[in-house]
């Protein structure tokens, strides 16, 4: 593994004096960071023609980084496309990206569009590839893309060829009785009279759509390594995607985007655009999903971009406070972030952002933001080595994702509307209340994706199916595979109710395999109903199955007028519990102790040895080993004291706190306090 990459992203403005350049680079020395984010690589300015492309004064501002010991990560596509490969007075009207929500307005399915990027990818990277202070190259930042053009909708009907071969399969699947594949047309797929037949049309073109993304980054990675093999290569992703309410905005699947690159990065926005992802929680699971896909296709974890401030001038509400920026900012590295780049050093002087972002003052000089942070690189650089040997410990649970399932999910949500439009979703507050269930406890869990499951996923002791409506026989198989082998499985409503084409077992919902692991059948559907689980009083969530459980499912919970609504099953060696309620959905706004405690119980039952901590939801608490030594992040997320348990971490001698260097009482468990505010990073030997 790598040193821990730790910086801010630096942009290069035109009509900015090098003495303030050099200033500024200083001051980000000054406090301990050793890498920048570079963009835009090409300096307008200094080019004669609007089409030139000139490296000058980026050279420069390396050559300022090299004389103090900074590296840079070279930006080669961020997110104004005049600045980089695609000069305005280069665009035609048959280049632009057609989506009434798109971001990019130039087209990377369009051909020319494409030789644009591969010629200006050559320029840039040979004219700075030799450069000691280049460190990687970032090829794509915040990878999305959303087009209904020509050139996209014929890979499209290439994609279909590829995947059904035959135009008479197709139609046998979808209902339909095309010709040939030139004759889909993707402006149909929503037609009222076709979704009651099959709802493959438009969930195939979504799915294509964000392999079509994915695609698109594998070929810009291939471009870079054609003209530099010596450094690393960098993606990044959306991690909202899957936690938005439109999917389908984005088409970025990040499961799919880290197989990409060498380096699998991503962007984070917690109180921007109206979200409320800083909840200790929500940020849990927003740091987790990312750093989960790059765990998965082997990558590092870098957060290219963090928050540092407002989004503009008139923005109430995405004000970022230095105590706030420094919990966000040592929980990414939690998460397992080998790299973090906060956006940006200096507010915006121009744009939709004026005034906004920023970790110094508007005119360069640091501030409050900037202490805070330089704390942070302090305790990294004192403990480099620590925490370049540090990784998450093993989760006990994984929550299992799948970018398919949840088309489904949204599609059957939704009522035919016009083109690609769909309702928004609440599976995200599906998978929240399951994360948030867990991490609650402080239960290391992380994030899966169903297509793709490997060995290691099915070692994890508990693997929980947040509202799976689509799961394919060989998918089914697996998981019943897992149970069998005695793993535990969790789900909740309508699980399996479609296989991955979108169709109901014949025999009936959850299908056979799935029957026989969960132990029960649906005889019928009701809505919302209140049910006792727990000793509890549940109000239900959106709406309800009416089950028949097996001879040996053990009933934990029935609703007011006798339901089965929570079973439990022994399948094999393993245990499966299913919940006949929008469970999670339930959970994203409250979850009980005894819920808590319930779980937890389950946990500790297949998972003895698992960290957990006990806490209150205001304090996050992630959990690493380096080397011989746990290393765990004990993190208070809001202004009052807070007290906080380790369990299952014992320490034969005191505990040291990185930031403060006081040290705790060891023993069984390690108790700790914490000011408001107050992170703790805790070192201790491990006892074998």
């Amino acid at each position: 593994m790598g040193d821990i990459v730790f910086g801010t992203v630096y942009i290069l403005e035109q009509g900015r004096s090098f003495r303030e350049i050099a200033r500024d680079l200083d001051n980000i020395q000054d406090l301990g960071f050793e890498t920048i984010t570079v963009w835009p690589l090409a300096n307008s300015w200094l080019a004669k023609q609007p089409d030139e492309f000139v490296f000058d004064d980026t050279l420069k501002l390396l050559d300022l980084c090299q004389e103090r010991s900074l590296t840079a990560i070279m930006q080669l596509i961020g997110q104004n496309q005049s600045q980089e490969y695609m000069p305005d007075c280069l665009m035609k009207p048959e280049m632009l990206a057609l989506h009434p929500k798109n971001c990019f307005w130039a087209n990377p399915n369009h051909p020319e569009v494409d030789q644009c990027v591969y010629e200006f990818f050559g320029l840039a990277i040979n004219s700075l590839k030799d450069h000691p202070a280049v460190l990687a190259w970032d090829v794509f930042n915040e990878a999305r893309l959303s087009t209904d053009d020509p050139w996209t909708t014929e890979l499209y009907r290439q994609w279909l060829k590829e995947k059904y071969e035959s135009i008479e399969n197709l139609n046998y699947r979808w209902h339909r009785r095309y010709r040939d594949f030139s004759q889909i047309d993707p402006d149909d797929r929503n037609a009222g009279y076709s979704l009651w037949s099959s709802m493959l049309p438009g969930v195939e073109y979504e799915r294509f759509r964000s392999e079509n993304l994915s695609a698109i980054c594998k070929r810009y990675v291939d471009y870079a390594k054609e003209f530099d093999t010596n450094h690393p290569v960098i993606v990044d992703g959306l991690p909202d995607a899957l936690l938005s309410p439109n999917l389908t905005e984005k088409n970025s699947d990040e499961f799919d985007l880290a197989k990409t690159c060498d380096i699998y990065g991503a962007t984070f926005y917690p109180k921007s655009w109206g979200q409320k992802l800083y909840l200790p929680w929500n940020l849990s699971m927003y740091f987790s999903l990312s750093a989960s896909a790059a765990a998965k296709a082997e990558k590092d974890f870098y957060i290219n971009e963090i928050q540092t401030h407002t989004t503009s001038p008139l923005s109430p509400g995405s004000e970022v406070t230095p105590e706030r920026l420094y919990s966000w900012v040592w929980s990414g590295f939690g998460s397992g972030a080998r790299g973090l780049q906060l956006w940006r050093w200096r507010p915006f002087l121009h744009g939709y952002q004026s005034t906004g972002r920023g970790v110094t003052h508007i005119d360069g000089t640091p501030g409050a933001r900037a202490e805070a942070m330089k704390t942070i690189a302090t305790v990294l650089n004192d403990n480099s080595e620590l925490f370049k040997n540090a990784l998450p410990v093993s989760p006990a649970v994984k929550v299992v994702s799948s970018y398919r399932s949840r088309l489904f999910f949204d599609s059957f949500l939704s009522r035919p509307k016009p083109i690609g439009e769909w309702a928004p979703s609440f599976h995200p507050k599906t998978m929240t209340g399951w994360y948030r269930l867990f991490w609650s406890s402080a239960i290391p869990t992380t994030f899966t994706e169903i297509k793709d499951l490997s060995d290691d996923d099915l070692q994890a002791p508990i693997l929980v199916l947040p509202s799976l409506i689509s799961l394919s026989t060989k998918q089914q198989q697996q998981l019943a595979d897992y149970v069998s082998a005695g793993g535990v499985l969790i789900a909740d409503c309508r699980c399996g109710t479609v296989d991955d084409d979108g169709v109901v077992p014949a025999e009936g919902v959850p299908g056979k395999i799935l029957s026989e692991v969960f132990g029960f059948n649906e005889m019928d559907v009701d809505g919302p109903v209140e049910f006792e689980f727990l000793n509890e009083k549940k109000n239900g969530s959106f709406m309800s199955q009416i089950i028949k459980p097996a001879p040996d499912a053990e009933v934990l919970g029935r609703s007011l007028d006798g339901r089965p609504m929570v079973i439990a099953h022994n399948y094999g060696k393993g245990k499966a519990f299913y919940f006949a309620d929008f469970m999670g959905l339930g959970m994203e706004k409250h979850i009980t102790a005894a819920e808590q405690e319930f779980f937890l119980e389950q946990v500790l039952t297949v998972a003895a040895d698992s960290p957990w901590a006990s806490k209150s939801d205001n304090v996050s608490v992630w959990f690493h080993r380096s080397g011989g030594k746990h290393l765990v992040y004990v993190l208070n997320m809001c202004g009052d004291n807070e007290d906080v348990v380790l369990h299952n971490v014992p320490a034969e001698t005191t505990v040291s706190d990185l930031v403060t260097g006081i040290t705790i009482p060891g023993g069984d468990v390690i108790k700790t306090s914490l000011q408001g505010w107050q992170s703790q990073i805790l070192v201790w030997d491990i006892i074998e």
